[in-house]
């Protein structure tokens, strides 16, 4: 008879979480418009698509190789079918039915599954719905390990369920192959999270020992996957063009996110020793790198070097553990200004003061370290100064995933005498729902701005594009510094953005990407038709100085001018 009640719980709660979800993507497909949110998730579409170079690649550079890998076949069988956008979509939504489910899955009696449920989807949603509009893959990798967090920590060794192993293992896995860097963020709550499930109750050591046993198959399961994955990645660039271009990136990406360009007036001999003039200074400021003749790993990794220096030299000057701690603790405040940063810091106290009530002091001692983990990844990346918004927000799921699943395995420990009585279960409830609904509605209305303002920045390059097709035959090359925050429409089929690689963050200048992109879409690579091209224009905002211009190539007259709806005016400068 319990068996029978059992298995009909847990089919309503399959049934009511798969309702939700469904009802949940039903709204966001009809209200909203799914819009790639970042440069990176555009360039990354674009090459497995085929749109950028002419035909499905697998090496996306960021996303590793075996989920390329999948990417790319899916646009061979299918071209005209969006998989990139189905795929992120699809996965965040699976996510978010997989913790609902789990949430109301761990508990006994079915008004707790149902109410677990409910309030697991409605925090999710509110904290991550944004996301899923303006779906990014570093924020979906965080989620993937996020939901194998839970399911790892709410692991239930009696039954032994096959499934709730193989869920872990895949979101892990699609965890890595979307964003390693994620991945191995989450890898000590992770570990956290398995500790604790084997050691939360007063067990004997043969028993103990058990569970570390049943663990252990799952966890040699991934570790195999793991080498796997790293084995394919690395045959999949050992080329020498992959790994000369591997060496320029690492070198760039050292100098634009993190070391930052060394001033030129400051360094004049360092330059000048890389044959860089002020006026090659001045290309690299504005991010346009393609209009460079002689850069190369070894000129990045120089000047990567000396901001290394200059840094080293500015931290000995300066009190750094000072300023260190300090910009984490306006960090952590500003991480916390967030509706995910608020429900983590509130859960972190909550459950503080709730384990120290009940003596659950190991269970205590794990959100300390969660505790002092947040702030040591704050600290780390604050002193690297790159810590964008789609990490934090990305960590903070994981936090939050590994906190309830702390609470609800202490919570499943309590067997109250009676249930709590009408007037608390009526206030908490109404508490509950006034919370929820207050912060649903300001979630929503942030996730309606940024969708306008997504879709503002879409018209802005619907209406370049149109200026640039009046005139097919020139060449036109947009300021980097200005127009990589534009994602939308780049490197669709019917563009006439020629040298959309310098709006991409330049990441695949260098490489085999570049080249196959160029052999498509230009023809003439982009140096060529600046040294013998007389239609080659340069386009930034007017507002912006364009001495520079005239003094780097010789001559540079500002040719026309156009606005976009947004009021932005920009000048067109013709160079030859």
């Amino acid at each position: 008879m319990y068996g029978d009640d059992k298995k009909r719980n847990n089919i309503i709660i399959f049934a009511v979480s798969l309702l939700f979800t469904g009802v949940l993507a039903f709204v966001l497909f009809k209200r909203f418009t799914f819009i790639l949110s970042s440069n990176d998730d555009v360039m990354l579409k674009s090459i497995a698509s085929g749109n950028y170079t002419g035909k499905p690649d697998a090496h996306l550079i960021y996303i590793m190789y075996p989920l390329g890998l999948i990417f790319k076949v899916l646009y061979s069988l299918g071209p005209g079918i969006s998989w990139y956008d189905g795929f992120m979509v699809g996965l965040h939504l699976l996510c978010f039915f997989l913790i609902t489910y789990r949430m109301g899955h761990v508990f006994e009696r079915l008004s707790n599954k149902l109410a677990g449920l409910i309030i697991t989807f409605g925090i999710f949603t509110i904290m991550d719905v944004h996301f899923v509009v303006l779906h990014q893959y570093t924020v979906l990798a965080g989620v993937c390990a996020a939901t194998a967090i839970l399911w790892s920590a709410t692991y239930d060794y009696s039954d032994k369920n096959i499934f709730s192993r193989v869920v872990v293992i895949v979101m892990l896995l699609l965890s890595l192959w979307l964003r390693k860097q994620m991945f191995f963020l989450a890898f000590p709550l992770l570990v956290m999270a398995i500790l604790f499930r084997i050691f939360d109750k007063n067990e004997t050591t043969s028993e103990r020992f058990e569970r570390f046993m049943d663990a252990l198959l799952p966890i040699g399961i991934f570790a195999g996957l793991l080498i796997i994955s790293f084995v394919a990645e690395t045959v999949a660039y050992s080329s020498p063009e992959w790994k000369t271009f591997k060496e320029y990136n690492k070198a760039r990406t050292q100098v634009y996110d993190y070391n930052k360009l060394p001033d030129y007036y400051d360094n004049i001999p360092l330059y000048e020793g890389l044959d860089l003039s002020e006026g090659d200074y001045t290309v690299l400021r504005e991010y346009d790198i393609v209009l460079l003749k002689n850069v190369d790993a070894d000129t990045f990794d120089a000047l990567a070097n000396r901001a290394d220096e200059l840094k080293k030299e500015w931290e000995a000057f300066y009190s750094v553990p000072r300023k260190v701690i300090n910009e984490t603790v306006s960090t952590i405040y500003g991480m916390n200004a967030t509706f995910a940063g608020v429900a983590v810091s509130l859960c972190t106290f909550a459950l503080l003061i709730f384990f120290l009530l009940k003596d659950e002091k190991f269970a205590g001692l794990m959100v300390m370290l969660a505790c002092i983990y947040e702030w040591s990844f704050v600290a780390y990346f604050t002193y690297l100064e790159r810590l964008p918004e789609r990490v934090t927000h990305g960590f903070h799921v994981m936090l939050l995933c590994f906190l309830t699943a702390m609470f609800v395995i202490v919570l499943k420990k309590e067997r109250p005498a009676r249930q709590p009585s009408l007037f608390w279960q009526i206030s908490m409830s109404v508490a509950l729902i006034f919370i929820m609904t207050v912060t649903g509605i300001y979630s929503l209305r942030t996730l309606m701005d940024k969708e306008a303002a997504m879709k503002a920045d879409a018209l802005d390059r619907t209406e370049i594009n149109a200026y640039f097709k009046a005139s097919p035959d020139n060449v036109y090359i947009i300021n980097t510094s200005v127009e990589a925050a534009l994602p939308a429409l780049m490197f669709k089929d019917g563009s006439s953005e020629a040298f959309n690689g310098i709006m991409a963050g330049n990441w695949t200048l260098g490489g085999p990407i570049e080249k196959a992109h160029e052999g498509r879409l230009i023809a003439r690579p982009v140096k060529e038709a600046l040294m013998g091209d007389d239609n080659v224009y340069y386009v930034m905002l007017k507002e912006k100085p364009a001495e520079w211009l005239s003094e780097y190539f010789g001559t540079c007259t500002e040719k026309d001018s156009f606005t976009v709806s947004s009021g932005k005016e920009y000048a067109v400068y013709r160079l030859k």
